[in-house]
């Protein structure tokens, strides 16, 4: 039920909208966010969570059919978690036997950055061995291969007979699938073992704050997924400094001195530093909150004439070059 839009509000309230299992049960032990139900004349319980860093609960639960022989397509909403920067974390767990591998086809979308598969494995991490407990994974980089318990890079098929959706296909939108990522559930990959794939931390902004991918689940014993977000950080949990920028002079590459042109136009942006300058590895923003980054993938001259940087269309630094002669 909704809370009540006015009137007292009871902690007995709070619990039947968190869906308590008893009256008695304490309100620390609650996790994910509560209600959304409008009215919210109490938005600040409306916006309720418990997580600040670490992992969500389970966000989306997938009950798999099997023998599908197409690629199906997977959207989740991730509009709560704007401004965040997350993980995407799937959880695979096998069914009964060797026929349950389980994968995702050519590439992923979260928030602004998608992942295409075909460029390679794109700094994912899997687990290696079985269990229920995130806290006891060991993350090993993803990596080309076809070995159980694990994702594995690939194309093609998968080495099982009956498993599989072939990558030399298309989608439900006609677009050909090329690599995969795909959890193999041979021996010691059954029964119900758990496969752990995490991405790289990634920006969840306003412009697109959804996470989408196609899927194959073709076997007689796949099982099913799940999705979670592991929460690197929260709004308001990053201590942004501004700068500048020439936000005229950008080329492709730095090569002599850092001159700035006949025309500087200034711009105010903002980095997660101590310091007024960006590291390599600094997200710069477009906005004091953190919300969006500055994807502009090109080379922008500081105005001081100190150094140069080059920001990805993630909005990350990924060098800097002195502007010495």
């Amino acid at each position: 039920m909704a809370l009540p839009s006015s009137g007292p509000l009871s902690i007995n309230d709070i619990r039947v909208e968190l869906a308590a299992s008893s009256t008695n049960q304490s309100l620390g032990a609650f996790s994910g966010t509560a209600g959304f139900a409008a009215p919210n004349a109490i938005s600040d319980f409306y916006g309720y969570s418990h997580i600040t860093t670490g992992l969500t609960s389970v966000l989306d639960t997938v009950n798999l059919t099997s023998n599908s022989t197409t690629w199906q397509t997977y959207g989740l909403d991730l509009s709560n978690y704007i401004g965040w920067n997350v993980k995407v974390v799937i959880r695979y767990i096998s069914g009964t036997n060797y026929t349950g591998d389980f994968q995702i086809g050519d590439g992923m979308l979260a928030g602004d950055t998608t992942w295409s598969f075909n460029s390679g494995t794109n700094s994912f991490q899997t687990s290696r061995a079985d269990t229920s407990t995130y806290s006891n994974i060991t993350w090993y980089d993803l990596a080309d291969g076809t070995t159980a318990l694990r994702w594995n890079r690939r194309n093609g098929s998968t080495p099982t007979p009956n498993t599989g959706v072939p990558s030399n296909s298309n989608n439900e939108s006609g677009t050909y699938i090329n690599y995969f990522y795909y959890a193999e559930t041979s021996s010691p990959g059954y029964s119900n073992k758990n496969f752990w794939l995490r991405s790289p931390s990634v920006a969840i902004n306003e412009s697109n704050s959804d996470l989408a991918f196609y899927y194959g689940a073709y076997g007689s014993t796949v099982n099913q997924f799940q999705v979670y977000l592991d929460v690197q950080s929260t709004v308001g949990s990053v201590n942004l400094t501004q700068f500048s920028i020439d936000n005229s002079a950008s080329y492709g590459n730095i090569i002599g001195a850092c001159s700035l042109g006949n025309s500087t136009t200034l711009r105010n942006l903002w980095h997660n530093g101590s310091g007024t300058n960006p590291s390599v590895g600094d997200t710069i923003y477009q906005d004091s909150a953190g919300l969006y980054p500055y994807n502009a993938p090109n080379y922008w001259y500081v105005p001081a004439g100190v150094f140069a940087m080059g920001v990805n269309n993630s909005g990350v630094v990924i060098n800097i070059a002195s502007c010495l002669p």
